[in-house]
């Protein structure tokens, strides 16, 4: 089959190659190991190549994307379970990260992540992601106030 041409979306050509790669990395997977998670990492990498091809031709892209995103979710997790039982090099782990890190963003064309929500600003975001990082860092010096006092 011929790969998607210039016209196809960038994100399903990403995918294409992506997939295409992890497809021959996991063919050198130990035998006991291929079935096992070799299986699930190339069924979950052709079920995200599946979803982004449907969204290319569908109307109502958003659902589609938010379902393809999910998948690429556990792809990530699997993938970091290879990389644990020392079936991926730390380069190919890397190659790897920054692919599936890249992914989601191509699927919008503002850039923004899927999971960030249309009608939030950036702002709205900064003001929350800092509220939490100062009750986190309050957490933290009250739990390390205290232990330090305990015996």
């Amino acid at each position: 089959m011929k790969p998607p041409g210039p016209e196809a979306p960038v994100v399903l050509v990403k995918w294409y190659d992506y997939a295409k790669w992890l497809l021959e990395r996991v063919e050198n997977f130990p035998k006991s190991q291929r079935f096992i998670l070799g299986q699930r990492l190339t069924g979950q990498a052709m079920d995200v190549l599946d979803l982004l091809v449907e969204a290319s031709y569908a109307r109502d892209k958003a659902e589609i994307l938010a379902t393809a995103n999910s998948k690429m979710e556990v792809l990530r997790w699997t993938v970091r379970m290879a990389k644990d039982r020392k079936l991926f090099t730390p380069a190919q782990f890397e190659f790897s990260a920054r692919a599936l890190r890249a992914s989601p963003q191509r699927m919008r064309p503002d850039g923004r992540r899927l999971a960030q929500e249309p009608w939030r600003s950036d702002s709205t975001s900064q003001r929350r992601r800092r509220r939490v990082t100062r009750c986190l860092m309050w957490t933290m010096v009250t739990t390390c106030n205290s232990s330090a006092q305990t015996p």
